[in-house]
């Protein structure tokens, strides 16, 4: 009995000697409640996700740019071993990276962030003219497929002529010889009448006599019952069959004294846009990026700071008396 009242003796030393042990260890404390046998450095470092990102106020933020603007904010922040920390919006390409640290009593953690990205693009001219609207309405009216006709050699856009002359050389065409009758301008039997033909056709169609610019019969007809003038006429097949006829480029050189290329398709490359921009009578641009370096401090009150709840107060201006003017309260996840 007395060696068993020994072992019991023993047993509530020992406990109680951890009791005291475990009492006596560091502890981050916000609320007089919480005991942590980890320091609060050690319970940061990892990767926490925002749960709620809420504004308090209206007033403006001067700590804040970028970083807590927006709606549906998502941070991401990882914080490590070294200090450093990186924190990411997921709704945007904003990547800070900086450091991170404790005051002396652990309540307020400091983070010196930087980003740096880069701006644009910009399209400017030789004088620092930005185009960006000029070039946004050109690749939309040359970005979507369509047939194109260039000078060759470069972007000039020559398509509504080429068009012109397509519209003729896809018809068939047709040529009037005078044959006698009632005197025509002066010309003899044999003679090519067709250029004086194209006033005598439209006032048949104005005067409902005619059905169609393509009845050449009938024009003939008319003619002789008319104007007691006697024609013939003989037809020549299309010299092309379309826009993209191999033929084409060569016929209007040879008619028209052009040189062109034909493309099919969209023209969305911006060095190819740059160049159809200058080639038609526009600015020579250059497409330009920036870099955007901005470095803020950021303060965070900490209110809790457990295994993977984290809380805090981001306020506007950091005071030595520790009166805050709070403009945001965070919640973060942390990660398994």
């Amino acid at each position: 009995m007395k060696n068993r009242s020994i072992a019991l003796r023993v047993l509530l030393a020992a406990s109680l000697g951890a009791s005291l042990t475990l009492s006596g260890c560091r502890k981050y404390d916000q609320d007089g409640s919480l005991l942590h046998l980890r320091t609060p450095e050690a319970r940061l470092i990892g990767t926490w996700n925002s749960a709620r990102v809420q504004q308090l106020g209206t007033d403006a933020d001067t700590n804040i740019t970028e970083l807590l603007s927006g709606n549906n904010l998502r941070l991401v922040a990882d914080f490590r071993r070294d200090g450093g920390v990186t924190i990411s919006k997921l709704e945007s390409d904003l990547v800070y990276e900086g450091s991170w640290e404790f005051n002396e009593d652990k309540t307020i953690l400091h983070l010196d962030l930087m980003y740096d990205r880069t701006l644009g693009p910009f399209y400017r001219d030789a004088a620092g003219a930005e185009y960006g609207d000029l070039v946004a309405n050109t690749v939309a009216n040359i970005g979507t497929a369509q047939e194109f006709f260039f000078e060759t050699g470069s972007y000039t856009d020559v398509t509504a002529t080429v068009l012109g002359y397509l519209s003729v050389l896809t018809k068939t065409s047709v040529a009037f010889t005078y044959a006698g009758g009632s005197p025509f301008f002066g010309y003899a039997p044999g003679d090519d009448v067709t250029s004086y033909m194209a006033q005598f056709i439209t006032d048949f169609m104005n005067e409902g006599l005619l059905d169609s610019d393509e009845n050449y019969d009938a024009i003939v007809a008319l003619m002789w019952s008319e104007y007691g003038v006697e024609l013939t006429y003989g037809t020549t097949p299309p010299l092309v069959s379309g826009a993209s006829d191999p033929d084409l480029p060569g016929i209007l050189l040879d008619l028209y004294g052009i040189q062109v290329t034909y493309f099919q398709g969209s023209i969305t490359a911006m060095g190819d846009v740059l160049t159809y921009i200058a080639d038609n009578g526009g600015p020579s641009l250059q497409e330009v990026f920036e870099g955007d370096v901005r470095q803020i401090d950021v303060y965070w009150k900490v209110l809790e700071l457990e295994r993977d709840d984290l809380q805090l107060y981001q306020f506007r201006e950091f005071s030595v008396d520790n009166v805050y003017d709070f403009s945001y309260l965070l919640r973060f996840e942390k990660e398994d």
